[in-house]
């Protein structure tokens, strides 16, 4: 962990918290999840919410988490970097 990542909890998954990094972590075994690539460019991790398994992009996750605008940015979010992954 960088000493300037921060983490917030996620208002959709409160069971997981979410880095300004784009991390995610189980806030009951504070476990790091890895990310997996869904095959089209996009990264995604799954969560479990009530004894069901979601999948989730995780630019969605940190954009949800971190109030990014999908109106700032248009209906495709990226890195800052360019860089879909």
């Amino acid at each position: 962990m960088h000493e300037f990542e921060r983490w917030r909890v996620s208002p959709r998954y409160p069971a997981y918290e979410v880095s300004s990094l784009g991390s995610v972590r189980n806030r009951a075994t504070d476990r790091v999840l890895r990310p997996q690539d869904n095959g089209r460019h996009a990264l995604f991790v799954r969560l479990t919410v009530g004894g069901v398994q979601r999948t989730v992009t995780l630019r969605n996750l940190v954009a949800e988490t971190w109030d990014v605008s999908r109106k700032s940015y248009g209906t495709v979010l990226t890195h800052l970097d360019g860089d879909y992954r």
